[in-house]
């Protein structure tokens, strides 16, 4: 009838979904192990999992971490979800290798009483280890821009104002980074080499180019002028979806210095 057409439905739903899904009694002992969790536990079968509790199949930091979060979960009847946690411990490397999104809900007999709780895990491994990759390009770029023998900034192509700056474009602008960061980059540009820079940056915001590289005079926090070589490329602002570019710059003055003498 409809009711084991449900109760049918809901198996086949627990045994193929890829979370871990478990029911542990008022004991805490499993009654419940879908093939997902009977593999997260490193079991070949539920029964190798039903009757037993956290500490007899998980190593105890982890197995004493998840008993007094169930039985807080039990004296209080507020269940949990989302919590992260982790679990198992690589025996060579140490390292933990999975990492979890844990709900947790208390499950009721026919009378309103407290028999147990219904736990899922989401394995959220991937995820975690993604963003820690990023996090890693994300500071090895930082390293980088801050410790690059050019000069680089990252500017708006509509307004032309400095969004970011590293120490080398300020030392040969003479300026300060905060200073840099609250002027547009026609400020320090020669006055009779901006219309060739805006034309170029049309060109790049039109995308009739890829980039551009151009040789042009920086005025200098003295008001003397410094020659530089600006390569510029197309970039975007991940933050708001604006245009945005890199400009890198490298001091040519000694070079156009000597060519002047030539």
């Amino acid at each position: 009838g409809r009711l084991e057409d449900e109760r049918s439905l809901l198996n086949t739903l627990i045994a193929t979904i890829p979370d871990e899904v478990a029911v542990k009694d008022i004991e805490r002992r499993f009654v419940l192990a879908n093939p997902a969790c009977v593999r997260a536990l490193g079991k070949e079968s539920a029964d190798d999992v039903l009757g037993k509790r956290d500490e007899d199949l998980i190593p105890v930091e982890f197995a004493n971490a998840g008993r007094l979060q169930d039985e807080q979960i039990i004296a209080t009847e507020k269940p949990t979800q989302n919590i992260e946690g982790k679990r198992r411990l690589d025996p060579i490397t140490g390292e933990i290798t999975k990492a979890l999104l844990i709900s947790k809900t208390l499950l009721r007999n026919k009378d309103g009483i407290v028999a147990g709780l219904v736990v899922v895990n989401r394995d959220i491994t991937d995820i975690r280890r993604s963003e820690a990759a990023q996090r890693e390009t994300e500071q090895r770029f930082k390293t980088m821009f801050v410790q690059a023998p050019l000069g680089i900034a990252v500017i708006d192509s509509s307004t032309g104002h400095i969004k970011e700056v590293n120490p080398r474009f300020a030392e040969i602008a003479g300026r300060s980074i905060e200073e840099l960061l609250n002027i547009d980059w026609m400020q320090i540009t020669h006055p009779d080499d901006v219309q060739a820079d805006l034309d170029n940056m049309a060109l790049l915001n039109a995308k009739k180019v890829t980039g551009f590289t151009i040789e042009q005079r920086c005025i200098h926090s003295d008001g003397s002028h410094v020659w530089i070589r600006i390569t510029t490329a197309p970039m975007l602002d991940e933050d708001r979806g604006r245009p945005v570019h890199l400009r890198m710059i490298q001091d040519i003055s000694e070079m156009r210095a000597i060519e002047g003498r030539l």
